[in-house]
């Protein structure tokens, strides 16, 4: 805490990122993030101590072979991702103002690994080289890693994050670089229904994320073998994909495959949508 917000006498705080280089001395850029933050009364096993440990595993692992990559690796711990992507906001604005951005080849971001039904990765709102390519790099592992179910988006009329689109997991640290033209991909554990879209679980009962439930020791008494087991094919599948022979030209190609919002999800598409709903709803009536 550092102080008191005058015009609504609420708390202000402080955060920080924590930001690691493995320097290569090439000018292109992988940045892999998590948020270490927590917004629940628990300890943030779930949400999201499995991130960040995962990422100081990945972190020593390729230090070990530092001399074959042809990219510097960021390895950025966010602050403040639950109080609205503050520190992964900053990190991008620092890129930007150092002219670091355009060198920026892909972003992982590693939130809330393990704790759902399942394991995600998602991209973009379709296929791409990048997905294809983290995919493949799992499908020698124990545990199968998921594409998220492509959704038709939102209308932009409702967009709260500026992709021309809205889906709830853009609410984690990998939106502030998608919103800047930088490829991302997310990993995460949720389920998905018609329904609900996003949830942790499909159980109720093991739905922990900010709530005080979220502790290490809940956590190793319940679902510990799990965990174990999804933070390590994570750390395997980022080892084998940046590692590939491939990783370079995919992603150096992935700016391009990015989904253009303006035509698929912009306002006019939205209101033609928003419409032809209002005409079929009628004509049911």
């Amino acid at each position: 805490q550092t102080g008191i917000n005058v015009e609504t006498s609420q708390p202000t705080y402080q955060t920080a990122n924590v930001v690691a280089k493995l320097d290569t001395s090439s000018k292109k850029i992988v940045v892999i993030g998590a948020h270490y933050d927590n917004a629940g009364t628990g300890e943030g096993a779930a949400d999201n101590a499995t991130g960040i440990v995962t990422m100081y595993l990945l972190a020593k692992r390729l230090a070990e072979v530092k001399s074959k990559l042809p990219f510097d690796v960021y390895f950025v711990a966010f602050g403040g991702e639950e109080q609205g992507l503050c520190g992964s906001k900053h990190f991008v604005k620092d890129l930007k103002q150092n002219g670091d951005l355009g060198n920026v080849l892909v972003m992982f971001n590693l939130d809330g690994i393990a704790g759902g039904d399942d394991l995600y990765v998602q991209c973009e709102n379709k296929s791409t080289d990048l997905e294809n390519l983290l995919v493949a790099s799992s499908k020698n592992l124990s545990t199968k890693l998921n594409v998220k179910p492509y959704a038709a988006g939102i209308s932009a009329m409702v967009d709260a994050y500026g992709y021309g689109y809205y889906e709830t997991t853009q609410n984690s640290d990998h939106t502030p670089f998608r919103l800047e033209g930088v490829p991302t991909a997310l990993f995460f554990s949720g389920s998905f229904s018609y329904l609900d879209g996003y949830s942790e679980s499909a159980d109720a009962t093991k739905r922990v994320s900010n709530t005080s439930q979220d502790t290490f020791k809940n956590l190793e008494a319940n679902r510990g073998a799990e965990f174990v087991k999804k933070m390590q094919t994570v750390n395997d599948i980022l080892f084998n994909a940046v590692t590939s022979a491939d990783f370079g030209d995919v992603a150096l190609q992935a700016r391009s495959q990015l989904v253009n919002v303006s035509a698929a999800y912009g306002y006019v598409p939205s209101v033609v949508t928003v419409v032809l709903a209002l005409i079929a709803v009628i004509t049911v009536l």
